[in-house]
């Protein structure tokens, strides 16, 4: 599943950084994620978004929330870090890797307080996309 890569990945790295991950992946999200190339992208966005989390952030806690709303897929990570202003951060690959596969997957990215991704069902489920 899902959430057991999730957790998986998310062990060692944020052990040491001493920040504990609260994982909530409802059934129907994780069933939509039917499409394999967009599971990935998925799972890569998770992966460098918990890399920056314990690189920068300074927290102590994290939860990650996957649930549906509407006709939409969401994602949505929150830490109790210092945060950071995407433009005056310096721009690497990480960031921009996010935001390409958040464009393949026709979603949108809202970083506020919380990291919000927000991706059309439909092409989580198209099996035939890309």
């Amino acid at each position: 599943s899902i959430e057991t890569k999730i957790k998986n990945y998310s062990v060692e790295l944020l052990q040491d950084k001493n920040i504990e991950l609260v994982c909530v992946i409802k059934s129907d999200a994780e069933a939509a994620l039917e499409n394999m190339k967009a599971r990935r992208d998925i799972l890569l966005i998770i992966k460098e978004l918990l890399n920056n989390m314990a690189k920068y952030s300074k927290a102590t806690s994290a939860s990650l929330n996957m649930y549906i709303e509407g006709k939409n897929w969401i994602l949505q990570i929150t830490d109790n870090g210092i945060g950071f202003d995407r433009a005056t951060q310096p721009s690497g690959n990480g960031l921009k890797n996010i935001l390409a596969r958040c464009e393949e997957l026709k979603g949108k990215w809202v970083m506020e307080t919380a990291k919000v991704f927000n991706f059309p069902i439909s092409v989580l489920k198209d099996k035939g996309w890309r």
